[in-house]
């Protein structure tokens, strides 16, 4: 029923509206950038913005929004995202890689009541969601990290922690209502897939973790090409390491595959079928499935630029 937003610099203004009725409830001039803004799920008066070195608390009354400063001044973190987790408690994550716990009564009372610090290897924190059991973050080197919530003085205590292959930086995440599945978007403006439902039985050095959306296109320079005979098929390799086949008919991308060296070159059978792809060291064959390349043999062969079936 409600949205707030914000304007960039040089002209900052936070406005809040009722959707419902077409109507802008207040608005407000700040002298300072705002890289996040959020409404309160449990009261639309209660908003929150973060910028770079500002973290502010706003409470909208008589058509007036007030800010107040959670930190009481302090300007020791450079903020970059944060989470409503109930009425009373908020996460805020920092540049440096430490996430605060800002907890009170209601929105004039918060305060800073605990700091989890080095939660990603002293790696900066761009993007947290609250979930039911407590939270979820992500950010640089492709760290993502559950909090499980606590009721003592401590709030939250790490439950696991997981990396993504390509060590990528987690810029956002987005979680499904029933809070099964985790949608996670990347530096390299792909998206990835993480079951949340099954985060108990997982292994936290286990890299298959994080399932590449088939969705989006290369991140870096196409250095191979090839089209199938008879079928609408195109092939793709590039040098972020990927491997995408796409449906020119459809118009959409059918699987990707990420390996740990760049391929060289590319070949399509004529059945679609099957692929080639030349790396450094040796080339291989692949059946194509419908979402993914599986290996069926190996050859030694090395820098192989060029292959291409007769």
């Amino acid at each position: 029923k409600y949205l707030v937003a914000v304007t960039q610099p040089p002209d900052v203004y936070i406005y809040l509206w009722q959707l419902d009725k077409a109507r802008l409830l207040g608005m407000v001039e700040v002298n300072f950038a705002c890289t996040r803004v959020s409404i309160s799920p449990w009261a639309h008066w209660k908003l929150c913005t973060t910028g770079t070195d500002t973290l502010r608390i706003w409470h909208f009354a008589d058509k007036q929004m007030k800010a107040m400063d959670p930190l009481q001044k302090k300007k020791d973190y450079r903020f970059t995202c944060h989470a409503w987790f109930d009425d009373e408690k908020m996460v805020v994550g920092t540049e440096e890689g430490d996430i605060l716990i800002l907890a009170g009564e209601n929105d004039r009372t918060m305060e800073l009541k605990k700091t989890l610090q080095g939660v990603h290897e002293q790696s900066a924190i761009w993007s947290i969601c609250a979930i039911g059991r407590g939270f979820v973050c992500g950010g640089d080197g492709g760290h993502f990290t559950l909090y499980e919530r606590t009721y003592d003085g401590d709030y939250f205590q790490r439950y696991k922690r997981f990396r993504m292959q390509e060590k990528q930086c987690i810029v956002d995440i987005s979680i499904s209502p029933n809070e099964e599945n985790v949608i996670c978007c990347v530096d390299n403006n792909e998206m990835v897939f993480f079951s949340l439902a099954n985060v108990d039985v997982m292994k936290s050095d286990d890299l298959s973790n994080f399932k590449p959306l088939p969705i989006g296109f290369h991140s870096d320079i196409v250095t191979a090409i090839d089209v199938c005979i008879q079928k609408s098929i195109v092939v793709t390799a590039a040098l972020d390491k990927n491997v995408r086949v796409w449906n020119f008919l459809k118009k959409q991308l059918e699987a990707v595959k990420c390996f740990d060296e760049e391929a060289l070159s590319i070949a399509c059978h004529p059945t679609g079928l099957r692929l080639v792809i030349g790396f450094k060291y040796r080339m291989c064959m692949f059946n194509l499935l419908v979402n993914d390349l599986h290996l069926c043999s190996d050859f030694p062969v090395k820098n192989c630029r060029e292959v291409r079936f007769s």
